[in-house]
């Protein structure tokens, strides 16, 4: 904050910020949707474990690998990546009816994808975002109609902004702690 003015106008959009009481918001209605690896992902799926197995042995060949935990946190990243194309596809049927859509991830990369895909019609709320950066994505989504996607990290975008100009969310996937997903 460069200067009283500013410092006031930060306190003032902080204090004016919505709450769910002063709303009247749309029942929620979840819709599971889950695929199939194809083959070709399913290979590689399977190879990204062997290159991982063969570099682990070469550090400690006594260590034994748990393939099962290790899968929860390596693989996650490879099959949100896999997932993007299936978000998209969910995002753009939202789109198509003249909707706006948010978009919640935990991956930045497939939030830097999407937002390549969609270019000027969406907006990035994460952690690498400035304080500044984060309040002009929410007012772009917020007041501008050209502006149909909120790009948002679950761990950042999930507490404390308000986006009521979309009825629609999409996890492109799922944090590990419930709280997190309840709370996007």
């Amino acid at each position: 904050i460069e200067n009283l003015d500013e410092l006031r106008d930060r306190i003032s959009h902080i204090y004016m910020r919505r709450t769910k009481e002063d709303l009247t918001l749309p029942e929620k209605r979840i819709h599971e949707v889950f695929y199939d690896l194809t083959d070709d992902q399913l290979s590689e799926y399977d190879k990204l474990w062997d290159e991982y197995e063969a570099e682990q042995e070469k550090l400690d060949p006594e260590k034994e690998l748990n393939r099962g935990l290790l899968e929860g946190s390596i693989y996650r990243r490879y099959l949100s990546n896999q997932m993007v194309p299936y978000t998209e596809r969910l995002a753009d049927g939202i789109i198509a009816k003249g909707e706006k859509v948010v978009i919640a991830c935990c991956y930045d990369e497939e939030i830097y994808t999407l937002k390549e895909y969609y270019g000027d019609k969406a907006v990035l709320f994460n952690g690498k975002c400035s304080l500044k950066q984060k309040d002009a994505a929410v007012e772009a989504f917020m007041g501008d109609e050209n502006v149909k996607v909120f790009l948002g990290n679950i761990a950042s975008a999930g507490v404390g902004i308000t986006l009521t100009s979309a009825t629609n969310l999409i996890f492109s996937d799922m944090s590990y702690v419930p709280s997190d997903n309840e709370q996007m």
